[in-house]
């Protein structure tokens, strides 16, 4: 079978790009011919990917499109659309996606979607292209994304990062880390780091714990990343995927104003604070059962790592939660065998 993967993939975001791989390794192990949508150069050479930069010929040329994950129900306003080049072009793909799919009679696969707790969508295509005409089932990430989609093609399930470990095994070396200082790792924008930052040099955080920042965006497409804070000489940036998830799974606590920097530590068993998150990091924090894991008080934040093995421990929601995330691969895998 013929499987075509597309997402936000040229861009070297952490988390769709995680994504990406996790899809394609799926799939890669059922024996499917897989080619994926306008790829980055650094993904398609670290997982050997076949990309096709053309729309009409990458959805001609295969069975089924699986939407591999991502925010593909956040909605822009007509001034973002308008005046900011990256979501236009997010905007206008879905045209151009609903076009070829069209054409050529072919369907989609949409798996771990997402929006921002919008009431419906505001792009006309998108609904075209999520609607039972294109799509053969999908799944959404968090329970109020089941709003903008139809509850007969989707299914809830919790999100899709939570089984990084399964795709990336990590051993960890034991190393007497009980005698070391607790690694923390920030991934924040540049906008609300400041207060956060400045309250940890205030209580001598960085005395305390060995503080790192990260970001969640490829060395090579770095100019995407530019809000992110970076702490001089202590900054990690990847150049590979492996190497970041690497890098994450070593934290004792991760602290990030995105969503999947923390979900993939969650499924290492690492803790993921909310500082100053959008609301699906929220919601994700409140449905995984840790609602005292979202914060924007610098000062509460710097109390809770005061008594960090009392506030942060590993004993996270049980495994059922975790479990249930695999259930966005069984429904990717029965939506497959339609005809």
């Amino acid at each position: 079978m013929n499987i075509g993967i597309w997402g936000l993939y040229d861009k070297g975001n952490f988390g769709d790009d995680l994504m990406a791989a996790m899809f394609y390794d799926f799939l890669n192990r059922r024996n499917c011919n897989i080619t994926v949508y306008n790829a980055s150069n650094y993904l398609k050479k670290e997982l050997g990917l076949r990309v096709v930069n053309d729309i009409d010929e990458f959805v001609r040329s295969n069975d089924v499109i699986v939407i591999g994950g991502g925010g593909m129900l956040v909605n822009n306003s007509l001034l973002k659309f308008l005046l900011k080049k990256t979501e236009f072009k997010f905007e206008y793909s879905f045209y151009q996606l609903f076009k070829s799919l069209k054409k050529y009679n072919k369907k989609i696969i949409p798996i771990s979607i997402g929006g921002g707790n919008a009431k419906s969508l505001n792009n006309f295509f998108k609904n075209k292209v999520f609607s039972d005409k294109y799509t053969r089932q999908g799944t959404v990430r968090l329970q109020s994304d089941l709003n903008l989609v139809s509850k007969q093609l989707f299914q809830y399930y919790p999100d899709i990062v939570l089984r990084t470990s399964d795709f990336f095994p990590v051993v960890k070396s034991d190393n007497n880390r009980e005698n070391l200082k607790k690694k923390i790792v920030l991934n924040l924008k540049n906008k609300n780091a400041a207060p956060l930052i400045e309250a940890f040099e205030k209580e001598n955080i960085f005395e305390k714990f060995d503080v790192y920042s990260f970001s969640s965006h490829a060395v090579s497409k770095s100019e995407f990343g530019l809000y992110e804070y970076e702490i001089p000489d202590k900054h990690f940036k990847f150049e590979k995927l492996i190497d970041g998830i690497n890098f994450i799974s070593s934290a004792d606590l991760i602290i990030s104003s995105k969503l999947h920097v923390g979900v993939t530590g969650c499924s290492y068993g690492i803790p993921f604070l909310s500082y100053n998150g959008p609301q699906k990091a929220k919601e994700f924090l409140r449905e995984y059962g840790k609602s005292e894991w979202i914060e924007n008080n610098v000062n509460a934040i710097v109390k809770l790592l005061a008594s960090f093995d009392t506030n942060f421990n590993k004993s996270l929601k049980d495994n059922s939660y975790m479990l249930e995330s695999s259930k966005h691969f069984d429904t990717l895998s029965e939506a497959l065998l339609e005809k």
